[in-house]
């Protein structure tokens, strides 16, 4: 007899990251989003970055280190308004 189960389902985790416009505040921010999303991964739930990017927010999986930090790479600086970023329904992170 076969017994197909379901792992628990997890909610993503959101890290929800705003760059202030000083560079050296920007990467200060950057570093500690970075660290957050790697402890966030490595309780092996899935992690959403919402950023906010050249062309616009996004928010999207991150899988690993290398495509937090390019995610974090690409982001800029930007003021925020209510319909910026959404986030998804897990736990939620903004730095």
């Amino acid at each position: 007899m076969v017994s197909e189960r379901e792992g628990p389902t997890s909610e993503p985790v959101t890290v929800t990251v705003t760059l202030p416009s000083d560079p050296e505040q920007a990467e200060r921010v950057t570093e500690r989003a970075l660290g957050t999303v790697m402890q966030a991964l490595e309780r092996g739930g899935p992690v959403e970055l919402a950023t906010i990017e050249p062309s616009g927010p996004v928010v999207a999986l991150v899988a690993d280190r290398r495509g937090a930090g390019r995610r974090l790479a690409r982001a800029v600086p930007q003021a925020r308004t209510e319909s910026d970023v959404t986030a998804g329904r897990g736990a939620k992170w903004a730095l």
